[in-house]
């Protein structure tokens, strides 16, 4: 949900190359017209500015300006090639949140949050690993607090195991996440990447592989937690422990990322 207030700056690897949009990362070029590259030059300035600037460059009426101002950009953060910089504090976006959904609720739509982009230093393995962790360790957490919570709530009905157990689970959760992305940054390494975190999924983007190295990258990600799976499980029976049997499972779910069913997977396969 963008706001007046907002900026929207180009991702590291992306330029303004006259009328067109270079995206280096991705070898992606995409021309821009007149009024796309007016946006454009004024990259980080708040949105209702530009907007009130665009009206009077072009004698459009404020409105549609604003409305133009704010597709453009919303689309610039869809493709990955701009990420928003927000204006207000969190309490003042929290309240806003709120209100757009009491008003698209009716309607069955609901406000959608901007996507980012995080580059990657890919000069070392260990740059590469920590950068990935990094920039996931957010979303990381915040699911790993709603897989406890969710699993304890589950547990106090069905007892099928200690609440404490879900605790195992929720650090399983968030730490497979990080691991996964750590995994294929690490076998990015040398290679230009970044880290996108695009509403619920988080995947990296990278230059162009072929061959033996592009299926590399793509089976780091999932073996990584399914490694630390194998090392729960085993040690989870000799010792008994149910939360340790539980937290293999939760890293043992990113086994279905060297399946067809997933990009991971498919591109692994070499599809």
């Amino acid at each position: 949900m963008l706001e007046p207030a907002d900026s929207v700056v180009l991702a590291a690897g992306v330029r303004l190359e006259g009328a067109v949009l270079v995206d280096d990362l991705r070898g992606s070029r995409l021309p821009v017209n007149p009024t796309a590259r007016f946006v454009l030059e004024r990259s980080g300035r708040p949105l209702g500015e530009i907007a009130i600037e665009l009206a009077a460059a072009y004698g459009l009426d404020p409105g549609r300006a604003r409305d133009d101002v704010f597709a453009f950009a919303f689309r610039l953060n869809r493709l990955l090639l701009a990420n928003v910089d927000r204006g207000r504090g969190p309490v003042a976006r929290i309240a806003s949140w709120v209100g757009a959904v009491l008003h698209l609720a009716p309607s069955g739509g609901y406000p959608r949050p901007a996507w980012r982009r995080v580059a990657l230093d890919t000069t070392s393995r260990l740059r590469s690993g920590v950068g990935a962790v990094s920039a996931v360790r957010a979303r990381a957490v915040a699911l790993g607090l709603l897989a406890a919570a969710l699993g304890t709530q589950t547990a106090g009905l069905s007892r099928v195991a200690p609440p404490t157990a879900w605790l195992a689970v929720g650090a399983a959760v968030a730490v497979g996440l990080a691991v996964h992305e750590a995994g294929h940054a690490l076998a990015l390494s040398g290679v230009p990447a970044a880290i996108a975190l695009a509403g619920s999924r988080t995947f990296v983007i990278h230059s162009r592989l072929v061959g033996a190295r592009r299926r590399l990258v793509a089976a780091a990600g999932p073996s990584v937690p399914i490694a630390l799976a194998t090392l729960a499980a085993g040690v989870a029976q000799p010792v008994e422990s149910t939360a340790l049997a539980l937290a293999g499972c939760a890293f043992g779910g990113h086994a279905i990322g060297l399946t067809v069913a997933t990009r991971d997977g498919r591109e692994a396969c070499g599809q």
